[in-house]
């Protein structure tokens, strides 16, 4: 799934959450339903359910500290 995201999707260069631009490190996180889950590594085929954060945020969202939605 992240060679597809990088191939269709690119490279992120900005956090949705707090609107970086400078980060050195950028990644695609899921948030669709089940990424809360830290077994399993929930995935999904629907590119929408991805988000750009940096990676501050990315830790962030994964500890269940920061709120992050798909826009839908």
């Amino acid at each position: 799934m992240h060679a597809r995201l990088a191939k269709d999707l690119g490279t992120p260069r900005l956090c949705v959450a707090c609107g970086s631009t400078t980060a050195r490190w950028y990644d695609w996180a899921y948030v669709g339903a089940g990424h809360e889950e830290q077994q399993g590594q929930p995935y999904s085929e629907d590119l929408g359910m991805y988000v750009r954060l940096c990676r501050s945020c990315h830790r962030l969202f994964d500890k269940g500290r920061l709120v992050v939605t798909n826009g839908n």
